[in-house]
This record gives C-alpha cells, sequence and structure tokens, in this order.
C-alpha cells in the first residue's frame, strides 16, 4: 500500500497542485485582511467568531472548485491511450480509489495546516481579543476537512468515470455557487441531502444583526455532531459504492 501511494506521488509530479493550494491560500488571505483592514472595537473583541463565520462561505466558494480541479488533473493523465486499463492489469481499481482519496487528502491537510496559521499569524497581529478557541478551531478543521475530502471523492469518481473532464469541472462550479446560496435555504430538510451545503450546516458561528444600531453580535454555536455523523456515514458509503462500480468497470 505504501508503495502505491509513493507511485501516486510519482505520477503527480507536475500537476502543480501545490501551486493551486498556495494561490487559494492567498486569495483567502487577502479576503480576511481586507476585511480585518480597518476593525471597530467589538469586531475586535468577536474577531475568532467572525473568521469562523466567513471562512466557510470562503470554503464553500472555493474549494469545490479546487477540488474539482484537483480530482480532475489527478485523473486525465489516466485517459490518456488505454492508460487506465494498463493501470488495472497492476493494480486493483480499489486500491487505486483508495491510493487517489490519500493523496488528495495530503494535500487537503496541508491547505488546512495554511488556513490555521494564517488565522492566527492575523488574529494575532490584530490582537484579537481573548484567548485563542482551539476546541471550535479544532472542530473547523474536523468539518472542513471531512466535507471537502468527500466532495474530492465524488469529483474524482466523476472524473474517473467520464472521460470528458468539462463535466466534473461544470459539477464543481455547480456546487461551489450550491454551496454560497445555501446560506439562505440552510434551514430546510433537503439541504441536508446536498453535500455543498454542509459548509454552512456545520456552522460554528451565528450573527445577529440589529437594523436600527446596525451592529453585529457574533455568538457561538454548539457544534452539530448529528450532521457530521451524517456526512461520515455518506461519505463511507461514497467509498464502498465508488469501489464497486471501479470493480465493475475494470471487468
Amino acid at each position: 500500500m505504501v508503495q502505491a501511494i509513493r507511485l501516486e506521488f510519482f505520477k503527480m509530479r507536475g500537476r502543480c497542485f501545490g501551486l493551486l493550494l498556495l494561490l487559494c491560500l492567498l486569495v483567502q488571505g487577502a479576503w480576511l485582511w481586507w476585511t480585518f483592514k480597518s476593525m471597530s472595537h467589538l469586531e475586535i473583541i468577536q474577531g475568532w467568531q467572525h473568521y469562523l463565520y466567513q471562512l466557510p462561505v470562503l470554503n464553500a466558494i472555493l474549494l469545490p472548485v479546487l477540488m474539482a480541479v484537483m480530482a480532475s488533473r489527478a485523473a486525465e493523465i489516466e485517459h490518456k491511450g488505454t492508460m487506465l486499463r494498463q493501470l488495472y492489469t497492476i493494480q486493483p481499481a480499489g486500491k487505486l480509489l483508495l491510493c487517489r482519496l490519500l493523496y488528495g487528502g495530503w494535500y487537503l491537510v496541508l491547505l488546512l495546516a495554511g488556513q490555521l496559521l494564517t488565522m492566527l499569524l492575523i488574529g494575532l497581529y490584530k490582537g484579537f481579543y481573548g484567548p485563542i478557541p482551539w476546541g471550535y478551531f479544532g472542530c473547523y478543521l474536523l468539518f472542513t476537512f471531512v466535507i471537502t475530502w468527500c466532495i474530492y471523492l465524488v469529483q474524482l469518481l466523476l472524473s474517473l468515470f467520464i472521460t470528458n473532464q468539462l463535466i466534473p469541472l461544470l459539477v464543481g462550479a455547480a456546487g461551489s455557487f450550491c454551496g454560497l446560496f445555501s446560506l439562505f435555504f440552510q434551514q430546510y430538510w433537503f439541504s441536508r441531502l446536498i453535500l455543498w451545503t454542509y459548509y454552512s450546516q456545520l456552522f460554528l458561528c451565528g450573527m445577529n444583526w440589529d437594523k436600527e444600531t446596525r451592529i453585529i453580535e457574533m455568538y457561538w454555536i454548539r457544534p452539530d455532531w448529528a450532521g457530521f455523523f451524517l456526512l461520515t456515514v455518506g461519505f463511507l458509503l461514497t467509498i464502498v459504492v465508488g469501489w464497486r462500480l471501479l470493480e465493475r468497470k475494470e471487468c
């Protein structure tokens, strides 16, 4: 298994995944810096909560597209000629899926580590009030990792099954719009059935806006472990179904 994962890293040389992650981090960091450039005293007090409210929104916009591009780049090499069929002769289809999934998960860990570092640097520089909410940061990283990893899995399966990579990329773009507009219908039950809405479903912070005073008050939300459990079950089921489908395709 270790040898197969090493093979994946070798094959993906020159795919520019690191550059894509760096670009995503720069966009998110620039947005956060611009947002917190001129902050009121109340916003500084609620700075950590503002972070954990805005970052899921940014993730819902950027990460579905990023995962679609990464999955497409990871799969397109196999569609050249008969590369995928030749690969199945030396590596089972399920093992290929698992290795690609772990490969994408590694880059996702790097992305979230970069996000955490960016949050801490900006927050400490701006002098956010109160101790760092490590518990909520841990929940944010866990939730974001599983949501995005699941999106990557769906995009990877689409890219492996569909030769025309434009279709998976369009699905990723549609998922980005869906994640953005999910803020307006997250209270409805059917939103639980849409993967891309979980960035807003698993919010850790809420916002109250007073129309008269125009003051925004942030508040903590208890982690939605039931929603996270539902997401995790869906993720595992998708792996099993994708594994079986790839085995059928291999046969």
